[in-house]
C-alpha cells in the first residue's frame, strides 16, 4: 500500500477504537492521546474497548491448545517476567535501583489484577471441567517487553510436533504470530518496539511436558499496538497497517 493510499484512508470519514485497558497504562495513555489527536482534526466519532471485548481475534498461546484438546487442563504454570513500565502508574523505581545493583522480584502471585481474564479466556474452550493455572508475575529492571515461560502437561498421545503444527498453522493466519523453530535467540530485543508476539517451544525432559516461552513489548503488542491492530480489523482495511 502506498503512502498516497494510506493518507487516503486516514482522510476517511470514520470511527476511532481505541484501547482502554487492561495493560500497560503508558502504552494506553499513548493511544489514548494519539485517538484523541485525530477526533479533533478530523471530527471522527471515538469509541473506547476493552482487551477481552475483541480477545477473539487473536487467539492467545494457550486458548489453541485447550480447545484442541492437546494439554491437561489441572495444572499450567505460567511464570511472566515484564519490564517496570508495565507495573503501572504508581510504580517506584526505588524497587529495582538502588546505588549498588539493580532488582528483580514477584508480585501479586496467583492475586494479579488479570488473572480473572486469563480465566475467562482459557475457560471459553474447555467444556470438561475448570482450567487450573498458576500466575506468578515478575518485575524486571529494563523499561519495557514481557516475556512469559508457560509449563504444560500435555494428553495423552500427544506430541510436541503437534503443539508446534498448532502454532505454525496460527502464524500463517495471523501476521503478527512468529513461531521460532531455529537457534534464533527469543529476547526483549526480538520483540521491543513491534507488534509482534514471538514464540518458541523448548524440550523437556518428560515427553508428556512442554515449555513455551513467548515474548511481546508491553507497550506495543501489549497496549498501544494492539489496539491500532483492531482498529484496522473493525474498519475493515489493511491489519497491519502503520504495525510493520
Amino acid at each position: 500500500m502506498s503512502n498516497k493510499q494510506k493518507k487516503a484512508i486516514i482522510d476517511k470519514d470514520f470511527s476511532i477504537i481505541v484501547n482502554v485497558g487492561p495493560g500497560s497504562f503508558s502504552g494506553i495513555r499513548i493511544s489514548i492521546a494519539v485517538a484523541k489527536g485525530i477526533k479533533i482534526s478530523k471530527g471522527s466519532k471515538l469509541y473506547g474497548y476493552k482487551d477481552q471485548d475483541l480477545a477473539d481475534f487473536n487467539a492467545k498461546n494457550i486458548k489453541l491448545l485447550i480447545k484442541n484438546k492437546l494439554i491437561d487442563t489441572k495444572d499450567i504454570i505460567i511464570d511472566s517476567k515484564s519490564g517496570y513500565s508495565g507495573a503501572g502508574k504508581k510504580f517506584d523505581f526505588n524497587k529495582i535501583k538502588s546505588k549498588n545493583d539493580y532488582n528483580f522480584y514477584n508480585y501479586n502471585t496467583n492475586n494479579h489484577r488479570h488473572i480473572a481474564e486469563i480465566k475467562q479466556e482459557l475457560n471459553k474452550h474447555n467444556s470438561d471441567n475448570e482450567v487450573k493455572f498458576s500466575f506468578n508475575p515478575h518485575i524486571l529492571p529494563n523499561f519495557r517487553g514481557m516475556i512469559s515461560t508457560i509449563y504444560c502437561d500435555l494428553n495423552n498421545n500427544i506430541k510436541k510436533t503437534d503443539v508446534i503444527n498448532i502454532f505454525k498453522d496460527l502464524q500463517k493466519i495471523n501476521p503478527f504470530i512468529k513461531y521460532i523453530d531455529n537457534d534464533e535467540t527469543l529476547d526483549f530485543f526480538s520483540v521491543q518496539n513491534s507488534n509482534y508476539c514471538k514464540i518458541k517451544i523448548f524440550n523437556h525432559h518428560s515427553e508428556d511436558k512442554i515449555i513455551i516461552v513467548s515474548a511481546i513489548d508491553n507497550l506495543i503488542k501489549g497496549a498501544a499496538g494492539q489496539a491500532v491492530q483492531c482498529f484496522n480489523i473493525a474498519e475493515n482495511i489493511e491489519e497491519t497497517l502503520s504495525l510493520v
